[in-house]
């Protein structure tokens, strides 16, 4: 049996541990270097195959659009409130589109609570228009997207906005598409005052079955066919100029079918400006110290860890729909609105020319550059190694329960085939005693003690089930509490709301459940007897649940990792890095100093330090908006922090605190404990 309270024991797998641990992290610096060049599954997209019309008449629409446009909002500005202007705006936009000849339709919708402690309804406006194609059955569709804001801006001469430039593109698929099309082309331009809940409600509402609709016939929701990928246009005065910018993190770090990237890249390749192509809109000061390949990758790596869409595309996931968002600046020459529209139209026109939804590339994948990936085959290795310390950590304690319930007649058997001969037990006898003098006492864990682990571990996962349940269940109040918290004239007073709040529940824990459990699980009374009877002098001090109690503590960790490393490997990869270190340092000790210092680091990580610091020191903002964004990106985009910090680190930061500060206190956990002896 492998004895893991052995010093030497302990040694090595402290090494192997870091060895992996710090092996595997380091190993991600060379993704860039091990990636391979991208290539096109799917024959039938033929990017750059035909010619493009977009020529200046049509440069001069976008920018003649994005004036008047512009224009307009900023007279609205001045007369009229925000949302007489969003309607106003609504139906400029609408009567621009039909007068180039498009079915329009206007999809109004409602947003709840919108605002931070505002529960009144706000309605919104989006405006969609639907291109047929003429020699289809109507049954398939792209979908083309932007949003519009009523926040005038200061335009240069030959800038554009994405209004205006959406409204281009709209007038050139108009007229010259019609000859090409087999799938219907969607023009979607969302209510941007509510951020992405324009482009949610939209397809919300285009994917119901509309059974129940009780709008009238006027306001009746039109549908295209199924959409097979969409576009996502995103204009900003913030972007920096000569940037072609392709967004394709999605919800959750969802990513689209490789092969769409590929067909943006393969049309940025013929226009020959593969150089301003880029996967991420801003560096951070860390990668600019970084070699380009590695910061992008880093930055990618950041963006799908986080899980909130780099634009209104993540929101297409939830529906199959392989979508991407191209970013693109405001300022830009006459020359640079041409190659942009070249592109996009190509993508669609290579897109209309699929027979089958995007399956024959890669879903899962990292992207040092637009034109290099590392597959899943291979990063999936390196968080292997981040998490292997907790594997190796699990599997020799799981091996070292391995006889608790070993039949007795298998333990029966293998004792009488190690009985030694009677005529030399006369001889050994001796040696024996003086053996069992030097050699350890060996504890092993019974029934008893691996029922009380996992009942242990049990009720702390409850726990901290209740504190994911609690603010999906009553939303609004939830959210109302905290915004009020972080709006309270006082902030001291507040903030300490937050650590007196968790400073109690940790104390009905370790001062009530937990020594309930203790004295049903190991009565003092069976404890003494059991001591007693022994006849062997002071037990070994282990604590109660013995080594049962850190699989059962590390078991959900290791679970929750490698299983969502398959939903987002990115995400995985910092959890692992965080979580492994605390799942593996924790030690027993009988020094009173290092139990007192274990416990000192274990608060000091406690959940309610690490939001205040993380809130305060780098998002630079109060610690109940941090906690109130969890909470909505849960709600809207099924990020995976929420679940991770209710779920795992509150629990697991629980179960490390009981098992430092009682584990030279637990001797009389005798009552489970059985004494091998020669």
């Amino acid at each position: 049996m492998i004895d893991i309270n052995n010093k030497k024991t302990r040694l090595l797998l402290v090494i192997v541990g870091l060895v992996m641990y710090f092996g595997g992290i380091v190993s991600i610096s060379y993704f860039p270097a091990q990636s391979h060049k991208t290539y096109m599954s799917e024959n039938a997209l033929l990017p750059g195959a035909a010619n493009v019309e977009f020529d200046r008449s049509d440069v001069d629409a976008a920018i003649r659009y994005s004036q008047q446009w512009n224009q307009y909002i900023a007279k609205c500005n001045k007369k009229d409130s925000v949302e007489n202007c969003r309607v106003e705006a609504s139906k400029w936009i609408e009567e621009q589109l039909r007068d180039i000849g498009l079915e329009t339709y206007t999809h109004v919708f409602s947003i709840a609570g919108h605002d931070d402690g505002d529960v009144s309804e706000q309605k919104g406006y989006n405006l969609y228009s639907v291109i047929r194609a003429p020699k289809s059955d109507g049954t398939e569709s792209l979908a083309l997207t932007t949003k519009f804001n009523v926040k005038a801006i200061r335009l240069q001469e030959g800038d554009v906005t994405g209004v205006g430039w959406i409204l281009a593109m709209a007038s050139n698929l108009q007229r010259r598409a019609r000859t090409w099309m087999a799938k219907d082309i969607i023009i979607v331009i969302t209510d941007g005052h509510f951020g992405g809940l324009g482009m949610k409600a939209w397809l919300s509402d285009y994917h119901s079955s509309g059974e129940n609709d009780a709008r009238s016939a006027q306001s009746y929701f039109r549908r295209a066919g199924m959409i097979q990928a969409a576009l996502n246009i995103d204009i900003n005065e913030t972007y920096r100029t000569n940037r072609f910018n392709i967004l394709a993190e999605g919800s959750n770090g969802q990513l689209p079918n490789l092969d769409l990237i590929n067909t943006i890249a393969r049309m940025a390749a013929k226009e020959r400006v593969t150089d301003t192509v880029q996967l991420a809109l801003n560096e951070s000061p860390i990668n600019r110290h970084l070699p380009s390949d590695m910061a992008t990758l880093a930055t990618f790596m950041y963006n799908q860890a986080m899980g909130v869409p780099t634009g209104d595309h993540g929101l297409f996931n939830d529906y199959h729909i392989d979508a991407v968002t191209i970013a693109l600046p405001t300022q830009q020459q006459r020359h640079t609105i041409h190659q942009n529209s070249v592109m996009v139209i190509g993508t669609i026109r290579s897109l209309n020319n699929l027979l089958e939804h995007l399956h024959q590339s890669f879903y899962y994948y990292l992207l040092p550059s637009p034109f290099r990936y590392v597959s899943i085959g291979e990063y999936m290795i390196s968080l292997g190694a981040i998490v292997g310390p907790l594997i190796i950590l699990v599997l020799l304690l799981l091996f070292s329960l391995s006889t608790t319930f070993k039949p007795p007649s298998m333990k029966l058997i293998k004792q009488r085939q190690q009985q030694p001969n009677a005529d030399l037990v006369d001889q050994q006898q001796p040696q024996q005693q003086k053996q069992q003098q030097q050699q350890p006492i060996t504890v092993t864990d019974t029934p008893i003690d691996i029922l009380y682990s996992a009942t242990m571990v049990g009720v702390t996962l409850t726990i901290g089930l209740l504190f994911f349940l609690v603010p999906l269940t009553f939303p609004r109040a939830t959210l109302s509490l905290l915004q009020d918290l972080s709006t309270h004239s006082n902030s001291l007073v507040s903030d300490a709301v937050l650590f007196v709040s968790f400073a109690t529940v940790y104390l009905i824990i370790f001062t009530l459940v937990y020594p309930r459990l203790d004295s049903y699980f190991y009565p003092s009374s069976i404890s003494t007897l059991s001591s007693t009877e022994s006849g062997t002098g002071p037990l070994p001090t282990t604590p109660r649940g013995g080594s049962s109690f850190k699989v059962f503590t590390c078991l959900p960790v290791l679970l929750f990792i490698t299983t969502m490393s398959l939903l987002n490997f990115s995400f995985s990869t910092i959890a692992a890095i965080l979580v492994v270190p605390l799942c593996i340092l924790p030690m027993r000790s009988s020094w009173p100093i290092l139990r007192i210092f274990q416990a000192l680091v274990t608060l000091a990580i406690s959940p309610p330090i690490v939001l205040y610091l993380l809130a305060r020191l780098y998002l630079n903002q109060n610690v109940y908006t941090l906690i109130g964004t969890l909470i909505r990106q849960y709600q809207l985009y099924s990020t995976l922090w929420l679940p991770f910090l209710t779920l795992i680190y509150i629990p697991l930061n629980i179960l490390t605190l009981k098992l430092v500060i009682t584990s030279s206190s637990s001797s009389s956990s005798s009552g489970s404990n059985k004494i091998k002896t020669q």
